[in-house]
């Protein structure tokens, strides 16, 4: 869906910016692939967005030792289930190689901000209003009830 401007003569396609909120979970991945197939297109901008929660990595960090802190990152582990160090660093990088590689004429930029948790709504809302963005995505989480009883 590429939006056009009628200048008299001719039609000039206007870039569309697309944004994604990017988290290491799969229906993040399922919003991305569902923006990459059918949303974005050759010289569209697209946006991946990680709202990050500094106090959730502190209190990650406190929970073990620095020498298991050190272990934990060179084996690519997580801490305690929570996966704060190791692979979830560069899943934004990962992320923007993926959208890269299925349109290499599309621009893909990466934005981390980091808030409070009870303030991540509100931080998406406002830098998408501070980007002009046109189209925001996100990943919804199907619980295995739901999915039973549809």
């Amino acid at each position: 869906m590429t939006l056009s401007i009628d200048n008299g003569g001719g039609k000039t396609p206007q870039r569309q910016k697309v944004m994604v909120v990017a988290e290491p979970t799969r229906e993040s991945a399922v919003a991305l692939h569902y923006v990459l197939s059918h949303v974005v297109f050759d010289n569209d901008v697209l946006y991946l967005l990680h709202v990050e929660n500094p106090t959730f990595w502190n209190s990650c960090f406190k929970k073990q030792s620095s020498s298991t802190t050190i272990t934990a990152a060179r084996e690519g582990g997580g801490c305690h289930g929570c996966g704060c160090i190791g692979g979830d660093f560069d899943f934004l990088d990962q992320m923007k190689s993926a959208c890269e590689l299925v349109n290499p004429r599309l621009k893909v930029k990466v934005a981390r901000v980091e808030t409070d948790a009870k303030d991540k709504a509100y931080m998406i809302i406002s830098q998408t209003n501070m980007l002009g963005i046109d189209l925001l995505v996100v990943g919804k989480r199907h619980s295995l009830a739901n999915a039973i009883l549809r």
